[in-house]
């Protein structure tokens, strides 16, 4: 290669470098962090562990997480892989969530979310128990019988509730007028101890006693 063609090449490259340096030229290439599932929300999912709902209503299952590359998540029931019911309408998957509408008894089991990426998985098991409705209203199937006590001791009391819906509970205490139980209407004489609508009830259907005394 001659020297003015030499020279022309250098030059060329000199002018290609400066105009890479002017125009901040780089490599293109992806610089996001690369890591493995991780949920967003365990204590909300802790929550919805365990799942009892009435036979014709609906549910939604959430698997909130974070990923990179974005994590793929697959569905399990009873460790088997699921995309559709025996009855109802399919099931709706939709980002991280798994929703069924119409529940019947055969939607009761396991149901387990699985998310994995290149470099982890990570997964986590909803149970769902669906029952079916009762023809009518709350049935009570255990109550705690008499119980005889020393006087300063505490009392808890319970009544087992069956019911599709939530119940009201009220606890009432009976008392006496005069020898009677009841008012010339015939209600009965009581008042109330507990009931559902108190806001620092946290489970109605047991109502606790301390320092009990003989007028209770």
């Amino acid at each position: 290669m001659t020297g003015p063609l030499l020279s022309l090449l250098f030059l060329l490259i000199l002018t290609a470098i400066y105009a890479w340096q002017d125009n901040d030229i780089s490599p293109i290439y992806d610089s996001s962090p690369t890591f493995p599932p991780r949920f967003t929300n365990v204590r909300k999912m802790e929550q919805q562990s365990f799942n009892a709902r009435p036979s014709g209503t609906s549910i939604k299952l959430k698997c909130p997480a974070t990923g990179y590359p974005r994590p793929v998540i697959v569905w399990l029931k009873d460790g088997q892989p699921f995309t559709s019911r025996p009855l109802g309408t399919p099931p709706k998957l939709r980002e991280y969530s798994l929703s069924m509408g119409e529940l019947s008894i055969n939607d009761t089991g396991r149901y387990t979310c699985i998310l994995y990426n290149r470099y982890g998985s990570i997964n986590w098991t909803f149970l769902v128990e669906v029952q079916e409705r009762l023809p009518g209203g709350p049935a009570v199937v255990a109550v705690t019988g008499n119980q005889t006590v020393f006087e300063g001791d505490t009392v808890t009391l319970e009544c087992e509730i069956v019911s599709d819906l939530t119940p009201f509970v009220r606890w009432l205490k009976h008392y006496k007028v005069n020898g009677s139980d009841v008012d010339s209407s015939g209600a009965p004489y009581a008042w109330i101890v507990q009931d559902s609508g108190d806001p620092a009830v946290t489970n109605p259907t047991v109502l606790s006693l301390p320092s009990v005394t003989v007028g209770d």
